[in-house]
């Protein structure tokens, strides 16, 4: 969202720059053409920006966990059933379990919450929702997680859902470190 709006200043200026420059060649209507091309090109450059940092954020990369599979489930299972998110104008809302098969380890979850838009006097209550598809698999006596973000809310404040996914995560990596210090603290016990 930052990168959009220094995009818009910088396109402003890129308009005035190119304008100005090219109306010292030729007269005035070519001159315009060329500043809006430019000033759209470098809003379309801030614009992929910030959609590539979205991206980035919804799909993160695949974790390994050196856990065994049936606790890793269980920590990505108790993270995503009823784990409290707070979103800002409508208060708090919980996560909520809509798949989960821990024979395959696909789970799906689902935060619904609304959001305010308008003016004070003007408000309008819109239905916003993050998705998670989580994927875990065996891999040696590691667990890779694979986890899927979605927006399914146009219009939706970007900025709110990136908050609640990277709380999301780092309460997911928090846990896993935890249970990874437990469980070789375990491991170490049983070997005496």
């Amino acid at each position: 969202m930052l990168a959009k709006w220094i995009g818009l200043p910088l396109a402003i200026i890129a308009f005035f720059l190119v304008t100005n420059a090219v109306s010292l060649l030729v007269g005035w209507v070519i001159p315009l053409i060329f500043g809006a091309l430019a000033a759209i090109i470098v809003w379309l450059f801030f614009d992929r920006l910030d959609q590539r940092r979205v991206s980035s954020i919804l799909n993160p990369p695949v974790v390994l966990w050196s856990l065994p599979l049936p606790l890793a489930w269980g920590i990505v299972r108790e993270t995503f059933d009823g784990a409290l998110e707070f979103t800002g104008s409508r208060g708090i809302t919980s996560w909520r379990i809509e798949y989960a098969d821990h024979t395959r380890g696909l789970l799906r979850a689902v935060l619904h919450f609304e959001e305010i838009l308008g003016l004070p006097t003007q408000e309008q209550i819109c239905p916003r929702g993050i998705a998670v598809e989580a994927t875990i698999e065996p891999a040696e006596s590691f667990s890779k997680i694979k986890l899927r973000f979605h927006l399914f809310s146009p219009g939706m404040d970007q900025e709110t859902a990136i908050r609640i996914v990277q709380k999301t995560l780092s309460t997911l990596d928090e846990q896993a470190h935890q249970a990874k210090l437990l469980f070789n603290r375990d491991i170490s016990y049983k070997k005496r």
